[in-house]
């Protein structure tokens, strides 16, 4: 296993019964270790369970959002951060995700890597998930304190320094090609 949290774009909601021939997977971006903000926050729009179309197993354990309004709701968190730093990689998201060739109706989070290095079941771990991509708004407006120029954090803080916070934000690592091959 890569160990690592997986976004794909597609036209079609994940099911059981989906054929393959009637989906078109794009490859978003990936992060290792962890499900970052910014996947959080993209699929923010509408969000809800879904079959994997990764893991073969009859629980939800994966989560769809949609594609258009979790972009809006990461433009506007974006839209927010003054720290120099996250400029150019701002622009390069914003690029990526304003593609049309990345464009589909939705944003599906594929996380079964994760979750499988833990002791719960996946289907809970997931539930967790939405739960947390339900309430990110809590988490973002931590961040952007955190990203702000000069921001040095206290023994209970998060972050540390907002170099730290921006290397976290799972801002910089957009690509079409994921390590997991979404071709049927």
């Amino acid at each position: 296993m890569a160990n690592r949290s997986y976004l794909y774009s597609t036209n079609v909601v994940p099911d059981h019964h989906a054929a393959p021939a009637e989906r078109k997977r794009i490859g978003i971006s990936e992060w290792a270790w962890d499900t970052p903000l910014v996947y959080r926050l993209l699929l923010s729009g509408n969000p809800r369970t879904c079959p994997s179309t990764i893991w073969n197993l009859p629980e939800e354990i994966a989560i769809v959002g949609d594609y258009a309004q979790g972009v809006e709701k990461l433009r506007a968190f974006l839209s927010r951060i003054t720290l120099p730093d996250a400029q150019p990689m701002i622009a390069e998201a914003l690029a990526f995700l304003d593609d049309t060739d990345n464009q589909q109706t939705w944003l599906v989070l594929e996380s079964g890597e994760l979750y499988d290095m833990e002791d719960d079941d996946m289907a809970q771990l997931n539930a967790r998930m939405l739960a947390s991509i339900e309430q990110v708004d809590q988490d973002a407006e931590a961040m952007l304190t955190a990203l702000q120029p000069g921001y040095r954090g206290g023994p209970d803080s998060a972050h540390q320094t907002s170099e730290e916070a921006l290397a976290e934000l799972g801002l910089d690592n957009w690509s079409n090609v994921l390590y997991f091959d979404l071709t049927d």
